[in-house]
């Protein structure tokens, strides 16, 4: 009696239709890969859209990579279900580490809690998620061009195996790609702070104030209590003044500043009249 393992015909057939639906995800991430460049090129470069298509490029690309491990090693998989609890343990623990510098980049940076700036503080976390991944990202993207180069040099660069030889190649490539922009982007903590300062004033700071004393026209605030009383202030962000207009809005360069004032908001007497109405 033989030992070997036969795969059964009806996990063959679940492997191909897998293998094909990975490879039109494939085929979605080249056509965003595709778009998001026209986006940046040209007279009238759109580089919010840009940024836009190449979040769903890394999304497609992580997608597909599990999609590829679960296809190569399908029929292992099936025993190894409690590993779920482990990979579980993993993304907590991940999540964890990168909140925890996230919190202490924002406390550096405004000198102040980093619950007072909750969308930050999920955008930084992702950030560090990204920087802690770059081993992986650089492994991952690799192995992933190692076997591109197995696959042709073995023959298997046909049919099923010419749809796995795309999603690996586009894989490698994103993977690649991000580990570049971890290593050149957050890990410098120059750049990432900048990256910060420019995500807490698009999502977290307000550009119009309700308090009398400051003024909406050259300062943004942030109100740090419940009771929107203590407001940290900063300067409005001039995008003028850069030549880096073809640029993601939260890559270009900024002066942060080395510390922020934060004082009493002052309410009008008509603000004050229609809280007074709200509050009846």
């Amino acid at each position: 009696m033989s030992n070997s393992y036969s795969i059964p015909p009806s996990e063959n057939k679940a492997k191909e239709s897998a293998t094909q639906a990975l490879f039109g995800v494939t085929l979605g991430v080249i056509a965003m890969f595709g778009i998001a460049i026209s986006c940046i090129n040209g007279s009238d470069p759109e580089p919010e859209k840009f940024a836009l298509f190449m979040c769903g490029v890394l999304l497609g690309s992580i997608y597909v990579f599990m999609g590829l491990v679960e296809v190569t090693l399908m029929h292992r998989l099936m025993n190894l279900k409690s590993s779920l609890l482990l990979w579980a343990f993993f993304v907590a623990c991940l999540g964890y580490v990168a909140r925890t510098r996230a919190s202490v980049d924002i406390n550096r940076i405004f000198h102040m809690e980093a619950s007072a700036f909750p969308m930050t503080l999920a955008a930084t976390t992702l950030l560090h998620m990204i920087s802690i991944l770059f081993w992986f990202f650089i492994i991952s993207g690799f192995v992933c061009n190692l076997l591109v180069v197995s696959s042709v040099l073995q023959g298997s660069h046909h049919g099923k195996g010419l749809m796995l030889i795309v999603c690996q190649v586009v894989t490698g490539i994103s993977f690649i790609t991000m580990a570049g922009f971890s290593h050149f982007r957050i890990d410098r903590e120059s750049s990432r702070d900048q990256m910060i300062y420019r995500i807490a004033h698009a999502v977290d700071f307000n550009a119009y104030s309700p308090c009398a004393n400051i003024d909406s026209a050259t300062k943004s605030m942030v109100f740090l209590d419940a009771d929107k009383r203590l407001a940290l202030i900063a300067p409005v962000l001039d995008e003028f003044i850069t030549f880096e207009w073809r640029k993601v809005s939260f890559l270009r360069s900024v002066a942060v500043p080395e510390n922020f004032e934060t004082i009493t908001c002052e309410y009008a007497a008509s603000s004050k009249n229609s809280a007074a109405v709200w509050a009846h």
